[in-house]
This record gives C-alpha cells, sequence and structure tokens, in this order.
C-alpha cells in the first residue's frame, strides 16, 4: 500500500484529498491508514480498487469505523430495489443501470444523516461519467471566508432542522415529488409537492456554527434543502440568510455573487479556494467525516451525453 500526501493549501482552503494507493488484500491496515487521514483532514482518495466487492466495500467501511457503528441498510420500499444484490448497506447510484438511483436535483450542500450525529461517506466510482464530480467543501474554511461580522452573527443562529418542505428523502425521490434548488445550490426554491408513504414530521436543532471537540476548529456545516429556519426567524428569512452566507462562504473573491435568480441549469463556479471538485476516475474511493465536509453533486444537465455513471456508496452512523 503506497501512501501519497496530496498538496495541501492551508486551513485557508479546501486542499484536495491525501490518496492512497489501496491494496485489497489488507483490508484492516487501508482501514487505518485511512481512518488516520480524515482524521487529519476530513477526507481521503484511496486508488486502486477496480476490483473492490460490495461485501468488501461494507468490511472496509466497518473497519474504518471502529468498533462502535451503525451501518445504514437501504432495504425498505425506496432504497431496496437500489443496494447491490446480497449486500443491503450498498446503495447503487447513477444512470444506465436498473438498480441506479439517479438524483436530478443540481447543485445541493449538504451533510449525510443531515448533522443528526457523526456520519462517515464511502462514495466508490465503479464507471465514470465526464461531467459527473463530486464537489467538497472543508467547513472550515466555509467559515473563515465569512466576514468577521458574519461570523460573530453566524455563531448567534440556530439552525432548525426538517423534512417540512421535502418528500422525506432519499434525494432522488425529493427530486421526484418536486424539490427544487438554487442554481448554486444554497437554497431551497421549491418544495415538494407530495411525499412519500409513512411520511412524518422529523424535527432537531443544532447551532449553525459548531467547535469541533477534537481540534477546536469552528466549522460552518449547512445544507440547505432540509432546512427549515433559524430560531427566531420567519422561514423565509431564514431561508435568505442562509443562502447568504453560505454564497458569501462559497464565492469566488473579488467577482459578482453567486446567482440565485437563474432557473436554467448551467455550472456555477465557486471558489476554487473553498471547493475541490472531484473528477471521478473507476477504481477510486472517497472516505469523508461529514462532521468537517459539506459535499455537493453537479447537475445532471452537466454529465456528458449517453454516458453510463456508476457509483457505489456507504453511509455510516458512528457512536460515541
Amino acid at each position: 500500500m503506497m501512501l501519497a500526501l496530496a498538496c495541501c493549501g492551508g486551513a485557508s482552503v479546501t486542499a484536495p484529498p491525501p490518496r492512497v494507493r489501496a491494496s485489497l488484500h489488507d483490508l484492516d491496515a487501508l482501514a487505518s491508514s485511512a481512518r488516520a487521514l480524515v482524521h487529519e483532514h476530513g477526507y481521503v482518495l484511496l486508488e486502486g480498487l477496480e476490483d473492490m466487492s460490495a461485501a468488501q466495500m461494507r468490511r472496509l467501511m466497518s473497519a474504518c469505523a471502529g468498533e462502535s457503528h451503525t451501518m445504514l441498510r437501504f432495504v425498505d420500499g425506496v432504497y431496496g430495489v437500489h443496494c447491490v444484490l446480497g449486500v443491503p448497506e450498498v446503495r447503487v447510484l447513477g444512470r444506465g443501470d436498473p438498480r441506479a438511483l439517479l438524483a436530478d436535483i443540481g447543485y445541493e450542500w449538504h451533510q449525510d444523516g443531515g448533522g443528526t450525529a457523526p456520519f462517515l461517506t464511502m462514495l466508490h466510482c465503479k464507471e465514470p461519467c465526464v461531467g459527473a464530480d463530486t464537489l467538497f467543501a472543508d467547513g472550515r474554511v466555509l467559515f473563515r471566508r465569512l466576514a468577521p461580522a458574519d461570523r460573530r452573527h453566524a455563531r448567534t443562529l440556530t439552525a432548525i432542522y426538517s423534512n417540512r418542505f421535502t418528500a422525506g428523502g432519499p434525494t432522488a425521490l425529493d427530486a421526484e415529488c418536486g424539490v427544487r434548488m438554487s442554481p448554486c445550490g444554497t437554497r431551497r426554491v421549491q418544495p415538494a409537492s407530495r411525499r412519500k408513504e409513512h411520511w412524518s414530521l422529523c424535527r432537531f436543532e443544532r447551532p449553525l456554527v459548531e467547535t469541533a471537540a477534537a481540534d477546536g476548529h469552528e466549522r460552518l456545516l449547512a445544507g440547505a434543502k432540509g432546512f427549515e429556519r433559524f430560531r427566531g426567524m420567519s422561514v423565509e428569512e431564514s431561508a435568505a440568510e442562509l443562502s447568504r452566507l453560505l454564497r458569501s462562504a462559497l464565492a469566488p473573491r473579488g467577482e459578482a455573487p453567486l446567482d440565485e435568480e437563474l432557473r436554467t441549469v448551467g455550472r456555477t463556479s465557486f471558489a476554487t479556494e473553498a471547493v475541490y471538485a472531484h473528477a471521478w476516475r473507476r477504481g477510486e474511493a472517497v472516505l469523508w467525516d461529514n462532521r468537517r465536509m459539506l459535499h455537493s453533486t453537479v447537475p445532471l444537465a452537466l454529465y456528458e451525453q449517453g454516458e453510463r455513471r456508476l457509483m457505489w456508496q456507504i453511509i455510516c452512523m458512528l457512536h460515541a
């Protein structure tokens, strides 16, 4: 197993993930290296896993998560047909495969698990597609890119998250049920018109800016799709304020602010200091800590027309 660290641009830049040339012959050693790098950098890129099976992916994730964790199992009516046969913890994403789940919702900055608990995610590329990148942003970098007055203001905000305006997930179902995001993924511009069976309202609160116990750094980690409002503010005022803060953190310096008024889907130019765009190659996997990183899809319109895309995803909740 060969380790190659990517260039780290410092605390004010979302640097590319460190790279590990992986081997399937010793998954425990691979997990140990990956876990250490995620702890230090927030995410890691594993290369050379073209032949990794779904069972091996589950075992690798379990070893990365440690002793106390719970794997999400995609077994209900919404998820079940989209998992790898015999391995309900591994979900199939993309297009060109009958089991693949495709989310046509555009940019959507979020944490898996929504910030309800610590979650690890691994995304593994079986068949890449030109243009189908995954975007990552370090929450510490996003917070530091805010103006000083906005940092002080953000520290005072308590965010309320719920499924009030969604179909209940996953994102592909939300998209089918009418949820639409702004062109840069920082605001929900259209709620769901219907909901999945057995939907019930779920709600939780957390500070907009959280200080990690592990390193003492403040992080701005806020997804807009499941955001309801800030405590003490109306839904509409809250949506505008969250979008303003996220756009300020994600926008290139010295240029016009990210445009929220467009109604056509196209490429958004995020600040390269804030956002790392990963163009997938076959056999790669990225493992990341959702307590430290936001991530986003890109619009389906940016995918190369006619190309297949096949990704495997596994998500794990960590217990204290």
